[in-house]
C-alpha cells in the first residue's frame, strides 16, 4: 500500500513516508502528537509540554499560573499572603490582617483607649479623654474638691478652697456670716467699685472691674446685692487734693451701682483718684463739671465722658443739630491734641468741628487717651509783710463757665513762710488759721486749666491782709501756659 515506502505497506496513521512512531508511548503516534516527547499530553494545554495542567484548589487556574495553588480564593499572594484574605472590615484601607483595630475605620492601632474609642484630647492637656477626669478642662483630669472647669484654689491661703469660701480673698478659716447672707464677714469692701469676679470682688480695683461695670450699666449683666454693696462708689466727695498728686475720694454711696460708680472706677484707673476719706489740710471746692467733650446732656453735662458725648459731637461734625453755644464748641474742639510728658493729651483745638474730634472724643470716651486742658500759671510778688487771711482771684476775657468766679481761699503754709500751690478751678480752703508771710518778696501761685481759645486776657489777684487788703494785678502776659 507504500510502494515507494521501504518502511511500511500500509499508510497506516501517519501515512506513506511518515513512520506512525510514538516516542512517548502515550498511544497518540509523534505525527498526530503536540507533545510527542510527554507521555501525559497530547497538546500543550495551558501549562505547555512536560507540564500537568493541574488546578489543585480547583479555582480555575492551574497551579501552574496560580501563585496561591491551594488557595481556592486567591491566585496572588496579595498584602496577606496565600491562605488570608484581603479583606478590610472597616474600609479604613488598611486590610484586616495588618490592621489592628479591623472593625474601627478611625483606628489601626489600639492606642491609648482601645479599638472603638479615639484617642481625643478636648483639652489639649495631654491625657486622653478616656482617660480624663475632667476632659474640657485644661488644668485638671480629676474633678477634685471643686468639679471640673473650677480650680482647686484657695487664694488668701485660710485652707478653705476658693470655691467654697464664703470670702474667697481675705482669711477667715471660720467662715463666719454673722447676717447668713452667703458673704463671710471678713469680706468688707476694700475698695467701692470692685464688682470683679461677679457677685464676689477680689479686693482690689482693676480693668476686669471696669469692663464688668460697663456692661452692667449697659444692661448686659444682671446687677446683684454685692454692686450695691462693694460697687457703690458715688456720691462722695474730695477730702485732700494736693498739686501733683491724685485727689482722695471719700465715698458716701447710695445703695446702689449705676454709670456714677463707674465713672470713679474710670478715674481710680487713670491714676487721678485714690479712694480714702483722709484730709491732707486742703479741702478742694465742688467738683469740676468742665470737663473737654463732656457735652450730653445738652444744657447739664453730667461729670461723665461715654457713648452719648461722642454721637453728639459727631452730629455737630457732619453739619446736624446746630446751633450749638459756644461752651459746647469749646468743649468739642478737642483735636489736635498736644503729648505730655505725664502720659495724658493737652487740648489745643483749631476752631473747627471735624472728623479728628470725634475720632479723639471716641478715644477719650473708652479710656484709650486723657484729654485735659491747657493749663495758665499765675505768679504774684508779695511786697510787704503782712498776716493774710484769704485770699481771691478774678479774672477778665474768660466766658462765665471757664471762669473762677467768687474763687476765695485760706493761704497754705508749705513751711518756707510761702504760699502753696492752688490748683483748681473753682477755688479751695488749705489752711482753718491766718498764716503769717514771714518775708518779703514770698510768691504766691494760681495755676488754671481751661480751654486753650479762651486764655484770659487778665487776671487780678487780691490779698486779705490783716489791717486791709493789698492789690497785686498781672497782666495776660504773665499768665504761663502749660
Amino acid at each position: 500500500g507504500c510502494p515507494a515506502d521501504a518502511s511500511k505497506t500500509e499508510p497506516g496513521a501517519c501515512g506513506c513516508g511518515v513512520a506512525d512512531t510514538d516516542s512517548d508511548g502515550d498511544g497518540t503516534p509523534d505525527c498526530n502528537d503536540g507533545c510527542p516527547s510527554d507521555g501525559h499530553n497530547s497538546e500543550p494545554g495551558a501549562c505547555g509540554c512536560g507540564v500537568a495542567d493541574t488546578d489543585s484548589d480547583g479555582d480555575g487556574t492551574p497551579d501552574c499560573n496560580d501563585e496561591c495553588p491551594s488557595d481556592a480564593n486567591k491566585t496572588a499572594p496579595g498584602a496577606c499572603g496565600c491562605g488570608v484574605a484581603d479583606a478590610d472590615s472597616d474600609g479604613d484601607g488598611t486590610p484586616d490582617c495588618n490592621d489592628g483595630c479591623p472593625s474601627d475605620a478611625d483606628k489601626t492601632e489600639a492606642g491609648a483607649c482601645g479599638c472603638g474609642v479615639a484617642d481625643t484630647d478636648s483639652d489639649g492637656d495631654g491625657t486622653p479623654d478616656c482617660n480624663d477626669g475632667c476632659p474640657s478642662d485644661g488644668d485638671k483630669t480629676e474633678p477634685g474638691a471643686c468639679g471640673c472647669g473650677v480650680a482647686d484654689a484657695d487664694s488668701d491661703g485660710d485652707g478653705v478652697l476658693d470655691c467654697v469660701d464664703n470670702c474667697p480673698f481675705a482669711p477667715n478659716p471660720g467662715q463666719e456670716d454673722s447676717d447668713g447672707n452667703g458673704l463671710g464677714d471678713a469680706c468688707t469692701c476694700l475698695d467701692n467699685g470692685d464688682v470683679h469676679p461677679d457677685g464676689l470682688g477680689n479686693g482690689r480695683i482693676d480693668v476686669a472691674d471696669f469692663v464688668l461695670g460697663h456692661e452692667k450699666v449697659e444692661g448686659r449683666v444682671a446687677l446683684n446685692a454685692h454692686d450695691a454693696d462693694c460697687g457703690d462708689a458715688a456720691p462722695g466727695q474730695v477730702t485732700c487734693q494736693a498739686a501733683g498728686s491724685p485727689e482722695t475720694w471719700c465715698v458716701t454711696g447710695d445703695d446702689a451701682y449705676d454709670a456714677a460708680d463707674l465713672a470713679v472706677v474710670r478715674r481710680q484707673l487713670s491714676g487721678v483718684l485714690t479712694q480714702g476719706c483722709e484730709s491732707c489740710g486742703v479741702e478742694p471746692a465742688g467738683e469740676d463739671l468742665r470737663l473737654p467733650c463732656d457735652i450730653a446732656p445738652r444744657g447739664a453735662p453730667d461729670n461723665q465722658i461715654n457713648v452719648s458725648d461722642v454721637l453728639i459731637i459727631l452730629r455737630w461734625a457732619v453739619g446736624l443739630d446746630l446751633p450749638i453755644t459756644d461752651e459746647e464748641f469749646l468743649r468739642a474742639d478737642v483735636a489736635p491734641a498736644d503729648p505730655h510728658d505725664d502720659g495724658f493729651l493737652v487740648v489745643r483745638g483749631d476752631g473747627t468741628l471735624n472728623v479728628s474730634d470725634v475720632l479723639l472724643a471716641l478715644r477719650y470716651a473708652v479710656n484709650l487717651d486723657d484729654l485735659r486742658w491747657r493749663q495758665w500759671r499765675l505768679a504774684a510778688n508779695v511786697s510787704e509783710q503782712a498776716s493774710v487771711a484769704g485770699f481771691a482771684a478774678r479774672t477778665s476775657g474768660w466766658p462765665a463757665w471757664a471762669r473762677p468766679d467768687g474763687f476765695e481761699a485760706e493761704a497754705c503754709d508749705t513751711g518756707t513762710g510761702g504760699l502753696d500751690v492752688v490748683d483748681d478751678l473753682r477755688g479751695i480752703t488749705c489752711a482753718t488759721e491766718p498764716v503769717l508771710v514771714a518775708t518779703p518778696a514770698d510768691l504766691a501761685v494760681f495755676v488754671y486749666r481751661a480751654p486753650e481759645a479762651v486764655a484770659p486776657e487778665s487776671l487780678a489777684f487780691e490779698l486779705e491782709v490783716a489791717d486791709g487788703s493789698l492789690n497785686v494785678s498781672t497782666p495776660a502776659a504773665a499768665l504761663e501756659p502749660r
